[in-house]
């Protein structure tokens, strides 16, 4: 789950991926454990599309076994 926490001086702070002077920061995970992230939209699409590859490849495992 990838969930969009607001930030209000965006200018303040850089993308932790590729520097960008856009970033907002970001929690990643479960409500056992979370992450903060600060990156910017399109460091945030980009891991939003791995995490779909991952989830793909994952239910194709599950459905070989």
């Amino acid at each position: 789950m990838i969930q969009v926490k607001p930030v209000i001086d965006k200018n303040y702070l850089e993308c932790a991926s590729c520097g960008a002077k856009e970033a907002v920061h970001i929690l990643i995970g479960d409500e056992r454990r979370l992450n903060s992230l600060r990156l910017c939209r399109n460091c945030i699409n980009e891991l939003k599309n791995k995490v779909d590859e991952i989830a793909l490849i994952q239910k194709n495992i599950e459905k070989e076994l």
